[in-house]
């Protein structure tokens, strides 16, 4: 499962509230969960959140981080137990729907805000099982840890996990990237609109030549300029004007 950035950013905020001689080993807990030395956001957050604790929490988050300096990546570790099983590998895509309520502390304790925030929010693995139910199943309880959280002023729960499609690795096969429309710098054909070859003068601008190329003889002032000036006015919201 890739790393996402807030989860990073999130681990990098907690060294305020660390020791500075205990920091060094915050930065390590960040590079091996980048790395996938730790597989699981769940654990890099138990760990950093001892090594920002009192008395005896940053010496046991000390010890539970020093098994994973010479720890294969997940990837590797996924490799090795998928060929020892003979897993199957499937590419799955879904969405996870989320809540999160906020939180603040004062000096009576913690308020906890009533108003729940709801967001979508597009999610896609690699994951190896021996059938594809299997694999469903594991898709959902990855994306489910990846995204519950129970930070200082942030609570995120899962409500559900809709999956979108599946597809076994053996589907796709390998291609010269030369062939991706971006590597090979080709213009793309458009279907919502006439499309001509000959009208492209101006790199990096080929909907707008194609349009003032088509429409220009037809509408009287349709030229470049006009053209973004149309579409501004179209984005701008009513209260703009």
């Amino acid at each position: 499962m890739p790393v996402k950035q807030y989860q990073i950013t999130f681990l990098r905020s907690l060294k305020f509230f660390t020791l500075p001689k205990h920091r060094p080993k915050l930065d390590d807990l960040i590079r091996l969960y980048t790395e996938r030395k730790i597989a699981n956001y769940s654990t890099a957050l138990k760990i950093a959140k001892n090594l920002s604790g009192n008395t005896g929490a940053p010496k046991v988050a000390i010890q539970m981080l020093e098994k994973y300096y010479d720890a294969p990546p997940a990837k590797d570790r996924n490799k090795k137990v998928a060929d020892e099983n003979n897993l199957k590998t499937y590419f799955i895509k879904g969405k996870v729907r989320t809540m999160s309520k906020y939180s603040k502390r004062t000096n009576k304790g913690t308020k906890t805000y009533d108003k729940e925030y709801r967001d979508e929010f597009p999610e896609a693995k690699e994951v190896r099982a021996n059938s594809l139910e299997a694999a469903k199943k594991l898709f959902i309880q990855q994306a489910t840890a990846d995204f519950e959280s129970n930070e200082y002023s942030k609570l995120t729960v899962v409500e559900g996990v809709d999956i979108v499609s599946t597809t076994p690795l053996t589907a796709y096969k390998k291609g010269d990237q030369g062939d991706t429309l971006m590597k090979a710098v080709k213009f793309p054909k458009y279907d919502f609109i006439p499309s001509d070859d000959k009208l492209l003068l101006n790199e990096g601008f080929c909907v707008v030549d194609q349009f003032v190329g088509i429409y220009g003889p037809k509408i009287k002032k349709t030229h470049q300029v006009i053209f973004h000036r149309d579409v501004q006015r179209v984005l701008r919201s009513p209260g703009d004007d």
